[in-house]
């Protein structure tokens, strides 16, 4: 879902910002179509594994459109109980009938971008997020039956320090999430002509880049969850530290999962498909 109603400054990611729903309406009638025209060309109902949401800002999604995509996914593929459905969402996005939406789309996992914590961080990327909203939606999320959350955090923005990161990961432990990944901040302004906004003195060099993140995996490792890799981290009972524990886990483009099919369907704008033939 390529949209968003405000933009942060350090997004890297192909989306756009509106202010007005109608776009965002008429995008998902372009996904519900696109939904049928792939499904279509397979031939057969193919069985959903895992089904994830990205953006931009799914969670922006009014509850009606939720619904339409459910439905076109369940009339294309084989969708059951033991579908996965994962959605990024963005607290200050949830609004009466986000939380209700999630759960007619049937979502398991939930999956929220933190950043930083620090009001002083968060001004300099754009990205006003308090602790207590960040908490709300959690526990909304849960109560709503949310299996399994996910946390994301990033390490060399604007004004970070050792500490603040630190400061950020234990309010994220706080949070309770089963799986949780620390990536680092990407300055590309001459690609993403927002991220000119950041000012390049107030980034952290390649040492206190590295601090940053040795410092965000210790205070992890700390406090119960296992190392996967460099960048992900998972309680011992989640479905990942699992895999990495029995030599089950995998490595795409998106970082580690434990998915094992070989084709990847990407549907909606910048999508990345994966097939067997390659």
């Amino acid at each position: 879902i390529p949209f968003c109603d405000k933009l942060c400054w350090f997004c890297g990611c192909h989306t756009k910002h509106t202010l007005q729903y109608a776009p965002v309406e008429a995008y998902v009638g372009s996904l519900v179509e696109e939904i049928r025209l792939v499904s279509q060309r397979i031939g057969f109902k193919a069985a959903l594994e895992h089904v994830h949401f990205g953006g931009g800002s799914p969670s922006m999604l009014e509850r009606s459109d939720f619904q339409r995509l459910r439905e076109a996914l369940e009339t294309a593929f084989a969708v059951d109980e033991k579908t996965e459905i994962s959605v990024e969402v963005d607290p200050s996005d949830v609004k009466p009938g986000t939380i209700e939406g999630l759960s007619d789309l049937g979502i398991t996992r939930g999956s929220i971008g933190v950043q930083d914590f620090h009001p002083e961080v968060q001004a300099a990327i754009n990205r006003p997020q308090s602790f207590e909203l960040t908490r709300d939606v959690v526990i909304a999320l849960r109560e709503a039956g949310v299996r399994s959350l996910n946390i994301d955090a990033l390490y060399g923005l604007p004004l970070q320090t050792r500490d603040r990161m630190e400061d950020t990961i234990l309010k994220v432990i706080e949070l309770k999430p089963d799986r949780t990944a620390i990536f680092g901040y990407a300055h590309v302004p001459w690609m993403k002509k927002h991220q000119q906004m950041i000012r390049d003195e107030d980034l952290p060099d390649g040492l206190q880049r590295l601090q940053q993140a040795e410092r965000a995996g210790w205070v992890f490792a700390t406090h119960g969850y296992e190392r996967i890799g460099f960048d992900h981290f998972a309680l011992p009972h989640d479905s990942m530290a699992v895999a990495a524990r029995e030599g089950r886990l995998h490595r795409n483009f998106q970082g580690y999962t434990t998915d094992a099919c070989d084709t990847l369907i990407g549907l909606g704008a910048s999508s990345i498909s994966k097939f067997r033939g390659g």
